[in-house]
């Protein structure tokens, strides 16, 4: 709610706004999103093809197909590796529109923004910064916070599986930079 508040406010002030996500399902997301909201024109999806994850709500304008296949999980489990996949991919082609008006490509590509506010996955912040924009992150709670310790196998097997996921959790979230 926070990031679509954010967003209707400062277009209120006169600001260019555009959302980015992998989905946006107008029976189930926030009214300022669907149908004559403030942001409906604005919200823009990038991936809707590719299988979700629950927590990823994004928007609609353009999506390039391609043929790339990737689940929301894998035999049921690694939702978070996934969701950071999928985020990154929204991230590349955030950058390749970018390109495509930088190239003069004017019908197909999308200014760079002057400002950046990511939501929930760090993973894709190493690639906006490519944007040249500053990035506000929005992290409503460290995902290596949330991930229960019990004794035994299973908790050993998913603390060895969050390990590289927490490695790049903190990288990433480290490198996002205001100016």
């Amino acid at each position: 709610m926070l990031v679509v508040s954010a967003a209707c406010a400062l277009q209120r002030q006169g600001h260019d706004v555009c959302v980015y996500t992998t989905h946006h399902d107008p029976r189930h997301c926030f009214a300022a999103t669907r149908d004559d909201g403030e942001l409906a024109k604005r919200v823009n999806v990038y991936g809707d093809f590719l299988p979700r994850c629950e927590t990823q709500r994004i928007m609609r304008s353009f999506e390039m197909r391609i043929s790339l296949k990737l689940p929301r999980q894998i035999f049921g489990r690694f939702t978070a590796l996934c969701a950071s996949v999928r985020m990154l991919y929204v991230a590349l082609m955030r950058l390749w529109l970018a390109l495509l008006w930088q190239l003069g490509i004017r019908e197909s590509g999308v200014q760079a923004p002057d400002i950046v506010f990511l939501d929930g996955v760090s993973t894709p912040i190493p690639a906006l910064l490519l944007l040249g924009a500053p990035i506000l992150f929005y992290c409503h709670y460290p995902d290596k916070l949330l991930v229960l310790r019990e004794p035994g196998l299973k908790s050993w097997l998913k603390a060895l599986y969050r390990l590289p996921l927490n490695i790049l959790e903190e990288v990433t979230t480290g490198t996002r930079r205001m100016r």
